[in-house]
């Protein structure tokens, strides 16, 4: 109560209202005093009276107005809730066979939308509530679910109100009441000892109930928040411990000796000095013809351990205080060892092998674990500590992990470099500035993202569903969009040397300031709404118009998907345009 009356006077509208109430309450009071003991003139008072009353009606209406709309807001966030949750158990149960159980572009509710953009928007609106609402329940099912709650003390207070109303409605069915007069109790007590002290001792149990009810309420909290202090003790004991097995502390090092051993020898006037230098090694192997581990390697299976444990700490299982440190600390093991592997392999090609071989090392596969698994839910935890964060080689196709879903994230200038992240669900999604270089997005759901001026050096984003993206000035150098849609997009300004568009659905796209002359267009699709400016072609340096550039476009093998009597006069290649006219006659005859 006091925090909400000192959040509540920490507002200046709070402080004004408030201030205005008690100035007019005093001058109402004021103007009564002064009217009755007549110390001003008659008229004045009436007159301060009438406006304060007047300021005070007003005051009320507005105060009644406030808590109105408050309560009409709250109702139509509760309204909002409900179908949130009935949409949510919808889409649940129409793909309950399915990995990702989310809305789908094909559903009816999306396919009736005529108009793309519209439908895009609602997609990804959709997608993003979806997943709202499934992180929600599984935040609530797993985020602090060994530590006691005040919901448990509600409840438990709710079940003795209801034990209490059901033993009075027995009570006064029964006709008990009709004894609660003193008399008639004294009476009873003194004719019968047995049968009928029962309802004496019930109603006195009644009456002090209140009481007594109060009293178990202070035990219960005082209970609970013991309880909660033995166990955050116990737990910070063993997160420290974890602590240090996760980060290494306890790995023996090789430990190297070196003895050196001088003597002095004097023969006849002859003197000989002699230097001896031993050196050993210890290397903490098993002992020979041994079937156990070595030291070493039985402490570096503690240390996958200790990480696969400190997952639980992440999101919360064991108190909210240990998921950032937890968090922080397996992104920081990642981060070095990461860092390690890229020093030991500068090639590219190289580390990218490399990054093969360290997925299957239990230490590295427990750390991936904890940052992809729960469908990204671990992350989502701590989506504001994720902008700018370095995630390279992060990877979520291993066996034990399922899709990433990351709709409506802000992942503004993350480093997800060699990543992994095939089938994601990821509309929406903000991933501008974002280093995605030779990061995998194949088949993923990237409907309405927005990458502007991200590094996609080489990704791969084949078959992916990219309608209505922003991907203006960034690098697609070498990048696959191999069989990707990407109706509506936007990608001006872009670098696009090598990048491959081949079999893609470019229908609408804006590619003006691009330069698509070292683009690979080999059967993508374009139509009259796929955009070209005018701009320099890098090898001649000649100056090509925007019908100059769409026709080498299409004589590299583009597929030009719309009315071809619109060309005409656009195309000056004669059988270029014959071409394109029976390539659309055959298409028409043959759709499939």
């Amino acid at each position: 109560m006091k925090d909400k009356l000192k959040q509540f006077w920490n507002e200046p509208v709070n402080r004004f209202w408030l201030t205005c109430a008690f100035g007019t309450l005093f001058a109402l009071c004021f103007g009564i005093y002064s009217f009755f003991e007549k110390s001003l003139n008659p008229v004045i008072s009436l007159g301060l009276i009438s406006i304060a009353l007047i300021f005070e009606i007003l005051f009320l209406i507005a105060l009644i107005i406030n808590t109105l709309a408050d309560t009409t807001r709250e109702y139509l966030e509760a309204f909002q809730e409900i179908n949130r949750d009935l949409r949510y158990a919808q889409y649940q149960k129409k793909n309950k066979k399915k990995d990702y159980k989310g809305s789908e572009w094909n559903d009816e509710e999306f396919a009736k939308i005529t108009d793309l953009k519209e439908r895009v928007d609602a997609f990804v609106k959709a997608s993003i509530e979806y997943q709202q609402v499934d992180f929600k329940r599984w935040k609530k099912r797993n985020v602090g679910i060994n530590l006691d709650t005040r919901d448990e003390t509600l409840v438990r207070s709710f079940l003795i109100i209801l034990a209490g109303a059901f033993s009075v409605s027995i009570l006064a069915y029964l006709g008990w009441f009709n004894y609660l007069s003193a008399s008639k109790l004294a009476a009873l007590t003194d004719t019968s000892r047995s049968f009928f002290t029962i309802p004496a001792a019930l109603i006195g149990t009644l009456v002090a109930s209140p009481v007594i009810f109060m009293v178990w309420m202070f035990r219960d909290k005082n209970n609970r928040i013991q309880i909660e202090n033995a166990r955050k003790d116990t737990n910070l004991k063993d997160f420290q411990k974890l602590s240090e097995w996760a980060s290494g502390f306890h790995l023996p090092e090789i430990k190297q000796t070196t003895t050196t051993k001088i003597t002095n020898k004097t023969t006849k006037d002859i003197q000989e000095n002699t230097e001896e230098t031993t050196t050993s090694q210890e290397d903490f192997l098993a002992p020979e013809g041994s079937n156990s581990i070595s030291r070493r390697q039985g402490a570096e299976a503690l240390q996958a351990s200790a990480i696969a444990q400190l997952e639980a700490f992440m999101f919360g299982k064991y108190g909210e205080q240990f998921m950032q440190p937890a968090f922080l600390l397996i992104h920081a093991i990642w981060e070095s060892i990461l860092t390690q592997q890229q020093t030991r392999f500068p090639d590219e090609q190289k580390f990218k092998r490399s990054l093969e071989y360290l997925y299957r090392n239990p230490i590295f596969s427990a750390l991936n674990k904890a940052l992809v698994s729960a469908n990204g839910a671990h992350l989502k935890l701590f989506e504001e500590s994720l902008r700018g964060l370095n995630l390279s080689g992060i990877n979520s196709e291993q066996p034990t992990l399922q899709q990433w879903q990351h709709a409506g994230s802000n992942l503004e200038n993350i480093n997800l470099s060699y990543g992994i992240l095939t089938h994601a669900q990821l509309q929406g999604i903000n991933l501008n500035y974002a280093e995605l270089h030779n990061t995998k997005f194949s088949y993923s759901d990237l409907h309405g993202a927005r990458l502007n001026s991200s590094n996609l050096k080489k990704a791969i984003l084949n078959y992916s569903y990219m309608r209505c993206v922003d991907l203006e000035s960034s690098d697609l150098t070498n990048a696959s969009f191999n069989g990707a849609d990407l109706q509506l997009s936007i990608l001006d300004e872009c670098c696009l040397t090598n990048t491959n568009f081949s079999f893609a659905n470019l229908k609408g796209v804006s590619l003006q300031g691009s330069n698509v002359e070292q683009a690979i267009f080999k059967n993508a699709c374009i139509n009259r709404y796929t955009l070209f400016s005018e701009g320099n072609a890098v090898d001649d340096f000649i100056a090509y118009g925007e019908n100059e550039i769409r026709e080498n476009v299409l004589s590299r093998g583009a597929i030009w998907d719309d009315d071809p009597s619109w060309l005409i006069g656009k195309i000056k290649d004669k059988e270029l345009l014959k071409k394109i006219f029976q390539d659309c006659q055959e298409r028409m005859e043959y759709p499939y």
